[in-house]
């Protein structure tokens, strides 16, 4: 079953390092969400490949998305 998780890029990332890193992602995985402000998108992944992701020098976190419980 796939994961939600939410990936922040560094401050050196540029605009093509960004680029290529969805293009990563979209090739074992889907991009749900970009958020321009925080430079950072949330993906579904399956539970496996998201080492890959957090040993890249230009993403600053991989975290996979909680749920709050409100009670």
């Amino acid at each position: 079953m796939p994961e939600t998780y939410i990936i922040t890029f560094t401050e050196e990332a540029t605009d093509t390092d960004k680029q290529l890193i969805k293009k990563e992602v979209s090739e074992v995985g889907i991009i749900r969400y970009e958020q321009t402000l925080t430079s950072a998108f949330t993906i579904e992944l399956p539970d496996g490949p998201t080492y890959a992701f957090a040993n890249n020098p230009f993403i600053k976190s991989c975290e996979k998305l909680q749920t709050i419980d409100e009670r």
